[in-house]
């Protein structure tokens, strides 16, 4: 199977396999998790920047959402472009409006594609209150938060 540009095939074994209502944070202006992620419910991807693929303008730091809204929130390669001090929010945000799984991803220091990327920072989140942290061989993050 051919993926598109910005997709790694292995992270999509962290979707659910239906959920009503997802939500892809920070999706990016090309969206390119939507195909996989429409599958498994309504579709809503969020970005800063604008784009005619995306669902809603909008910043991951002040969610334009009610509370609990989201039945899944995926966050793939996001957070490491905030600066550290607005991570703590975002993942804040995530928290407001989820009301089952999230999913977050991002490459840590060790992955090779970190230090080539002059927007990514250190992730400083104390993932332990939130949700469980994993991190691969090759140095990518997974964390995934469960709605209490």
């Amino acid at each position: 199977m051919v993926y598109a540009e910005g997709v790694d095939p292995w992270k999509l074994n962290l979707l659910p396999k239906k959920a009503r209502l997802i939500l892809d944070l920070g999706c990016g202006i090309t969206t390119p998790y939507k195909p996989f992620i429409s599958k498994v419910g309504e579709y809503i991807g969020i970005d800063i920047r604008f784009s005619k693929e995306i669902t809603v303008q909008g910043d991951c730091r002040r969610l334009p959402f009610r509370d609990h809204v989201f039945d899944f929130v995926w966050a793939s390669e996001l957070i490491e472009h905030l600066e550290p001090e607005d991570q703590e929010q975002a993942v804040k945000e995530i928290m407001r409006v989820l009301k089952g799984k999230a999913v977050i991803t991002y490459p840590t220091e060790r992955h090779v594609n970190f230090p080539k990327d002059p927007t990514h920072h250190k992730v400083m989140v104390e993932w332990g209150k939130y949700g469980k942290y994993t991190e691969t061989e090759n140095g990518e993050a997974i964390v995934v938060i469960n709605y209490p």
